[in-house]
């Protein structure tokens, strides 16, 4: 995505014009993919299923093949060492329980030994009761050739996560000061 930044605030900014619930946090059915056209390629949805199980119901265009390499099962948590699953599963509870957006850059290796480099920003949307376990965002992915050489020279684990932050949406962002996630998070926005 050529113009990560730009489409990361607007999406923010079509996010928070979005009619909110109690909770401050819109519907899935408020959230109309076409008043972002340019996002479509790079937009996602997920469903948070259960701990540990978030799938991925729909993604653009420019994001299918990499999701069948990263997540051939559609459950975020396929692609995220096992180690960073309580880690994880902090994040998504913090923003979409506060909420805020959720910011997130890690690398990962793909099928074949290729490393890339991926930032996701994910917001929180309501199912029908008003519970926030929807999320929407957008992926932006490149090919990293010298981790790539990296991992298949050195044979060093490349798939780490380099941040994890929130961004503040009127509503506040999550203290996380007490938890294994503030070992991860860098800052906040």
């Amino acid at each position: 995505m050529p113009t990560g930044k730009r489409y990361f605030e607007a999406l923010l900014s079509y996010w928070k014009g979005l009619p909110k619930n109690g909770r401050h946090v819109p519907s899935k059915a408020s959230f109309n993919p076409m008043q972002v056209p340019k996002m479509l390629p790079y937009l996602y949805f997920g469903e948070r299923i259960t701990q540990f199980d978030i799938r991925l119901r729909l993604v653009g265009d420019e994001l299918v093949e990499p999701v069948q390499m990263m997540v051939p099962s559609r459950n975020i948590y396929e692609s995220i060492p096992r180690g960073d699953w309580d880690i994880i599963d902090q994040y998504y509870d913090r923003f979409c329980g506060t909420p805020c957006a959720g910011h997130l850059v890690r690398s990962l290796t793909f099928v074949g030994g290729l490393v890339h480099d991926i930032e996701t920003v994910g917001l929180p949307l309501a199912d029908e009761g008003g519970t926030p376990r929807y999320i929407v965002g957008l992926l932006d992915l490149h090919k990293n050739i010298e981790k790539s050489v990296t991992l298949q020279t050195g044979n060093v684990d490349v798939n780490k996560i380099q941040l994890l932050e929130y961004w503040d949406l009127g509503f506040g962002v999550p203290n996380v000061e007490e938890t294994a996630l503030a070992k991860k998070v860098t800052r906040n926005r």
